[in-house]
C-alpha cells in the first residue's frame, strides 16, 4: 500500500510542477543566441620565488641577521661574565661561609634565570619583528598583483605551489618581482624594546 501512495505521490508533483518548469528546448535556444562568455584569463605568480628574491625581502634578512648577531654577540659576553663569576665562586667555596656561599650562589641562579628569560623575550622579539617585515611585504606584493591583474585584464591569479602543470605565458611572477622592487626597495624592521 505504501508503495502505490508513494507513486501517487510523485504523479502528483509532476502535475503540480510540469507547467512552472520552462520548457528544455526554449531554454536552449536563448543559450544559443547568447554569446559564448570569454574565456578567464589566468596569471600564475611564485610567491615564494618573490619571498625569496624581492629587494625589499633580502633588506629585511640582512636587517634581521645584523640583529641577530648583536643579540648573539651580548647574550654570550652575558653568558661569560656569569660563567666567570661561577668559577670564581667555586675557587671561594672553601673560603666563605656556607651562608654566604648559599646566598652568592642563589644570586647567580637568579641571574642566569633572567639571562635565559632575555633570550627568550629577545627570540620574540626578532620573530614579531620579522612577521610585522614580511606581512608588509606581501601586502605590498598584493597590490602591485592588483594592478597588475587589472592592467592585463587578469580575472583570476593563482600561486605557483597550488598549480601542477600550466603554459609558461600565464607566469606573472618576473613583472611582479620588477614593479614591487621599485615600489618598495627595502623595509625597515622594527624591533620592540623590552618594555613592550
Amino acid at each position: 500500500m505504501s508503495l502505490i501512495r508513494a507513486f501517487a505521490l510523485v504523479a502528483l508533483s509532476l502535475v503540480v510542477l510540469l507547467p512552472v518548469l520552462p520548457p528544455v528546448g526554449r531554454a536552449q535556444a536563448q543559450q544559443k543566441d547568447e554569446p559564448a562568455p570569454e574565456p578567464p584569463i589566468i596569471g600564475v605568480v611564485d610567491v615564494q620565488r618573490i619571498i625569496r628574491e624581492a629587494t625589499a625581502a633580502n633588506s629585511i634578512r640582512e636587517a634581521l641577521d645584523e640583529a641577530k648577531e648583536r643579540l648573539e654577540v651580548d647574550i654570550k659576553r652575558e653568558g661569560e661574565a656569569l660563567k666567570a663569576e661561577e668559577q670564581q665562586l667555586r675557587n671561594q667555596q672553601t673560603i666563605l661561609a656556607p651562608e654566604a656561599f648559599e646566598a652568592k650562589r642563589r644570586d647567580l641562579e637568579r641571574r642566569y634565570a633572567e639571562l635565559r628569560r632575555q633570550v627568550q623575550e629577545s627570540s620574540g622579539r626578532l620573530a614579531r619583528a620579522r612577521d610585522a617585515a614580511f606581512n608588509t611585504l606581501r601586502t605590498e606584493m598584493y597590490k602591485v598583483l592588483t594592478s597588475l591583474m587589472e592592467e592585463q585584464h587578469i580575472n583570476m591569479t593563482l600561486a605557483r605551489k597550488s598549480v601542477l602543470v600550466y603554459d609558461e605565458r600565464m607566469n606573472i611572477t618576473e613583472q611582479v618581482l620588477k614593479q614591487l622592487d621599485a615600489r618598495l626597495p627595502k623595509v625597515d624592521v622594527v624591533i620592540g624594546s623590552g618594555e613592550e
